[in-house]
């Protein structure tokens, strides 16, 4: 399955209210699991998997001035 077929407007983030690192990765995987994306029970994996990932190296598309914060976890 293509992102671009998971990518709906529920998981869109225009002008978010977050503005720290933990508050965006809390408010994203916050978005998944209200879109029913993500089960609730996953929430910290998720959210830590993004956090080691984002801390390897952040994963901005400078030119667009948007963040694809994202991580590979097992089972999802």
């Amino acid at each position: 399955m293509s992102f671009a077929t998971l990518l709906t407007s529920e998981l869109i983030a225009i002008g978010p209210p977050w503005r720290t690192f933990t508050s965006t990765i809390d408010g994203l995987v916050d978005l998944m699991v209200a879109a029913n994306m993500l089960p609730a029970i996953r929430r910290e994996d998720v959210r830590q998997a993004v956090t080691l990932r984002e801390a390897e190296g952040s994963t901005p598309v400078s030119e667009i001035a948007i963040g694809v914060p994202h991580a590979r976890v097992g089972g999802l």
